[in-house]
Formats: C-alpha cells, structure tokens, sequence
C-alpha cells in the first residue's frame, strides 16, 4: 500500500530455480526477472485495487519488491485462500514502511 501519490512499483523474481526443500536459495540480484511494474497512489495496493499482485508468486521462488517511495508489504494468503493468513514484514526499524523487501514463496499450490 502506497502513502504517497505516484509511488512506482516493481515486483521481480530474483530466484534462477525454485528451492522447495531445505538450504539456500540461488538468487540472481544482478539479473532480475521483472513481473510487473506499477504506479500507485496513497491507499491504493497491489491486490483489490490493481490486480497486479493476486497470486503472483511461485512456490520455492525468491522475489524482490522495489518503491520510490515508502510502502507497507503484506504477503501470504491474501486473495482466494485469505483464512489461511498473511503477514506484514516489518522493516530492519520496526516500522511498516519499505522502499525494498525480499520475499521468499514456500508455499506449493497452484497460481
């Protein structure tokens, strides 16, 4: 959810292959894969207002979500499976607003 008007939005999948068991992800930072980009305004989010971000993450992939300007992140079951839950990811502060997060699917299931 943006708190500025014209806030612009990339969601990237920085994962190479999807890791669905134990270890570590392999990532590609310098080559990112862009899902969408969108520009937003204050209230508005990725999931009722534009559907940019309903089930947008693949299971064991690796994702970047990258603002001009401060956003609060939520992910996890938040459109069609919503009882199953979702989470907001507080930053390194303790506040709820981003410019970047790292997000990581675990979930399997389809899209």
């Amino acid at each position: 959810m943006a708190y500025e008007n014209n806030t612009t939005v990339t969601f990237q999948k920085i994962s190479f292959q999807p890791k669905t068991n134990t270890g570590y992800t392999d990532v590609k930072m310098e080559e990112p894969t862009t899902i969408f980009t969108r520009k937003i305004n204050i209230g508005e989010d990725l999931i009722y207002k534009n559907t940019d971000g309903r089930d947008v993450m693949d299971a064991g992939e690796t994702y970047l979500l990258l603002s001009d300007k401060p956003v609060t992140v939520q992910y996890g079951a938040l459109f069609g499976n919503e009882r199953d839950g979702g989470g907001y990811v507080p930053s390194s502060n303790g506040s709820k607003q981003w410019r970047s997060v790292v997000l990581h699917s675990t979930i399997s299931g389809s899209r």
